[in-house]
C-alpha cells in the first residue's frame, strides 16, 4: 500500500505514469479475451473474463508494467459491469470478476512496487443500455476492495452513460 495518499501525489507536481492497455496486452500474449459477441453484434466483456480464465497472465501484465516503472496500474475491470458481462452470459457474476481483478492487481502491486497505485477501471457500454447505476455499482465494489482511484475509461460523451 502506498505511503503517499493518491490525492497528495496528484497535487505534488510529480510526473505519474499510468500503465497501458491490459486487454490488448492479453490479446498480444495469446490469451483469448472472449469478446462474447451476441446476436445483436454487441461486444462482450472484452478482457474481464481473463481474471478467471488466465489470472496468472493478468498478474504478469500488471507486474510487467510495474517493472517498467508505472506508478499506476489499472484493474482488469474495463467493461466488467453487469450489462457488458451479460453479453457473455455472465451478468450475474460481474461482481465476482471485479473483485478478482482487484485482488490480482493489489497482489501484483504489493509484490512488485508497494508504492504504486491501483486504479479501478470502469467503462460504459454504449448501446447496451448501461446506466449510471451499473457504473456506480462497479465503482462501489472497486472502492470496497481498496483501489486508490476510479479511472473512467472510454467515455465518448455524457450521453453514453445516461
Amino acid at each position: 500500500m502506498p505511503t503517499q495518499n493518491f490525492a497528495d501525489r496528484l497535487t505534488s507536481g510529480q510526473n505519474i505514469l499510468l500503465d497501458g492497455g491490459t486487454g490488448s496486452e492479453l490479446q498480444r500474449r495469446g490469451v483469448n479475451i472472449a469478446r462474447g459477441w451476441n446476436k445483436a453484434g454487441d461486444i462482450g466483456p472484452w478482457s474481464a473474463v481473463a481474471n478467471k480464465t488466465a489470472p496468472d497472465a493478468v498478474r504478469q501484465i500488471h507486474t510487467d508494467y510495474l517493472d517498467l516503472d508505472a506508478d499506476i496500474i489499472s484493474s482488469n475491470t474495463f467493461w466488467g459491469n453487469r450489462s457488458r458481462m451479460a453479453v457473455a452470459g455472465l451478468g450475474d457474476d460481474w461482481e465476482e470478476y471485479t473483485r478478482l481483478a482487484v485482488e490480482i492487481a493489489l497482489a501484483a502491486r504489493d509484490d512488485s512496487n508497494p508504492e504504486a497505485y491501483v486504479a479501478g477501471g470502469i467503462a460504459p457500454s454504449p448501446g447496451l443500455g448501461d446506466s449510471y447505476e451499473d457504473l456506480r455499482d462497479q465503482a462501489a465494489v472497486l472502492e470496497d476492495m481498496g483501489v486508490d482511484a476510479i479511472l473512467t475509461e472510454y467515455v465518448g460523451s455524457i450521453a453514453k452513460v445516461r
